[in-house]
């Protein structure tokens, strides 16, 4: 291939004829991919076509570059620009695609027109220009070389642009030779196809913003006396299979935690997210509303620790991501009712982790305060950690897994988890505290490593999360209760009834105060004929694929998008398997006049049907 290049260079092409060539090489790719964009959103597929072409568009760029040097300097110099730019493009690109363990895509690009702020930091924090040094090496160490040699173009600073021009182009080359299938060209093309929402899209799905929350003052409630305290950990992509498969290794001390308290623990091995979306999930899990909801309720609903503020308690979220994404911030905090809200903006931390700050860190405050005794008795709090997030928080000091791998990173990162998880239980357990606190853990959404992303579609590993509760001694006879419920389908927006519960809310002070739960109180029977419905898409968010699940009993129903299908689980089957193809006629009918009582669903159909 190399060879090749030399080859042509040293032949010389007529600039006419080089420059008709290259202009039909790159008309014929952007109509291929215009209309290739027209089927598809997703430009994988065509990574090895988008290599070929940039192979010899840059092949092209070499070879004019040395046949108009041997003849006219400034015609070198007026195509230095675009030299300069598309090598800046091929080293941002593979800065990018090395720290955050994922190609430019789509949804990158949407992101950045959602979310411009966010967007900046990250590539402030994390992607940096350090790659445009390669080119500048290469340069000065041409010159020096001159130097040393007392060459007389040496003392001509047309030479030295010229060499720089020529140092960018062999970067590029060399960048080449070592990548497999990255393109910049691909980067290009997902920015300029990545289809905007449309006006439809942007009038129905509105973003999270201020709420305006039905109040809840302590006049409207029993005077019960607090149960217990409450500690929840809500971690950002625990999944359930990674974290069971460690127990062993990085998460080793966690499991030993869980061992010690086994007479107080209640795990619930059947646990669904309502989303695979952070953006949905988190407000559905903090407010027990199903993503069938409208805007308006979301916004009007309380959140976990407003109920606990009214009840008598001191309320605390820390939290390691970013809340200026997604409209976090103003969803959460605007007129909370929060005694302390710690989170990556307010303590002014350093990216870590995507958006998200270490882990660590927030370690340390969380301990700080625990310390100091801020969280006067009873207390809620509400810690979500990151470290899980892709590309995930690694400890590079720990060699027990490959790093090059996305499992490998998340396994790492569960040590992470587990060092500060083990951690503030150890404090809470040293001080006696831990006897008389309710603690929860729970995820937002599980994880996959097959490459897809779980925004784009559904899988049982992103579907399902670890659904813990450890409870006080005293409360043991409530143990029995959630222990009737341990073998049900049970969903993360359980949490929220089933802890209003245990703050003394009775179904009848929630009627009055006009407020509707989707979710289960896990300390009463689940109804046998209940129905879950999981989606990305909702009034509060749209992503370009839509995939949808739907439980009913044990078994678990998945629209999957890439490529469109549905299959079939039974969550009771220890391993289970696709049941889509084995069923007759019939229960495939029952099981889509199922999906059509939900309308959220019918929508999700009608928009891919036209699409």
């Amino acid at each position: 291939m190399g060879f090749a290049k030399v080859f042509i260079v040293e032949a010389g092409l007529p600039r006419g004829s080089l420059r008709m060539i290259l202009s039909c090489l790159l008309v014929a790719f952007l109509i291929f991919l215009a209309a290739y964009a027209r089927r598809s959103q997703h430009f994988r597929k065509i990574d090895v076509v988008t290599f070929v072409v940039s192979w010899l568009m840059e092949a092209g760029i070499v070879i004019l570059l040395f046949n108009i040097g041997a003849r006219s300097l400034l015609l070198a110099l007026l195509v230095s620009p675009l030299l300069i730019f598309y090598s800046t493009l091929c080293l941002l690109e593979q800065r990018y695609t090395r720290l955050m363990q994922r190609p430019l895509d789509a949804g990158i690009w949407r992101f950045a027109r959602r979310e411009p702020r966010n967007a900046w930091v990250l590539i402030r924090d994390n992607l940096g220009f350090a790659g445009a040094a390669s080119w500048v090496v290469i340069f000065v160490s041409i010159i020096l070389a001159l130097h040393a040699t007392g060459s007389p173009w040496a003392e001509s600073w047309q030479w030295f642009v010229w060499l720089g021009v020529l140092s960018l182009a062999f970067t590029v080359w060399i960048l080449r030779q070592r990548s497999e299938q990255w393109s910049p060209l691909v980067t290009i093309a997902r920015a300029v196809f990545a289809p905007p929402e449309s006006l439809g899209q942007f009038l129905k799905y509105q973003p999270l913003e201020i709420p305006k929350r039905q109040s809840i003052t302590r006049r409207s409630l029993s005077t019960s006396e607090p149960s217990c305290n409450f500690l929840i950990f809500l971690t950002e992509s625990l999944a359930t299979q990674p974290l069971a498969a460690t127990r062993e290794s990085a998460t080793r001390d966690f499991h030993r935690f869980l061992a010690r308290h086994r007479e107080r623990l209640v795990s619930f091995p059947h646990a669904l997210t309502a989303s695979t979306a952070s953006d949905v999930s988190y407000p559905c899990t903090l407010t027990g509303l199903s993503p069938e909801s409208t805007h308006e309720q979301f916004h009007r609903q309380p959140l976990l620790w407003d109920y606990a503020k009214a009840a008598g308690y001191t309320t605390h979220f820390y939290s390691a991501q970013s809340l200026s994404w997604g409209g976090f911030e103003q969803f959460f905090l605007q007129g909370s009712t929060l005694d302390t809200s710690c989170y990556r903006e307010s303590l002014q931390a350093p990216l870590a982790n995507d958006l998200g700050m270490d882990d660590r860190e927030l370690l340390r405050y969380i301990l700080y305060a625990i310390h100091r005794e801020q969280w006067r008795a009873p207390f809620f709090t509400v810690i979500n950690f990151n470290m899980l997030h892709s590309p995930c928080l690694v400890d590079h000091e720990d060699s027990r897994f490959d790093l090059s791998t996305a499992h490998g990173r998340y396994c790492n990162a569960l040590g992470i988890f587990d060092l500060c998880v083990v951690e503030i239980l150890d404090r809470f357990e040293e001080n006696g505290v831990l006897d008389n606190t309710c603690v929860v853990f729970v995820s937002d959404h599980g994880e996959s490593f097959d490459g897809k992303l779980r925004t784009d579609d559904f899988t049982l590993d992103t579907l399902r999360v670890p659904f813990q509760i450890l409870l006080p001694e005293k409360l043991r006879e409530k143990r029995l209760a959630l222990l009737a419920n341990q073998q049900n389908v049970v969903s993360n927006l359980d949490l929220c009834p089933t802890l209003l519960s245990l703050l003394n809310f009775s179904s009848g002070e929630l009627n009055r105060l006009g407020i509707e739960l989707t979710g289960c109180n896990l300390f009463q029977p689940i109804p046998d004929q209940r129905e879950l419905v999981m989606s990305n898409v909702c009034q509060l968010r749209e992503w370009p694929q839509r995939p949808f699940a739907l439980t009913h009993d044990h078994r678990v129903l998945i629209r999957r998008t890439l490529p469109p299908r549905y299959e079939l689980y039974d969550l009771s089957n220890s391993s289970p398997c696709d049941l889509w193809p084995t069923i007759n006629e019939a229960e495939r009918t029952q099981w889509h006049a199922a999906v059509s009582h939900h309308p959220l669903l019918l929508d999700i159909l009608a928009a891919e049907e036209k699409k």
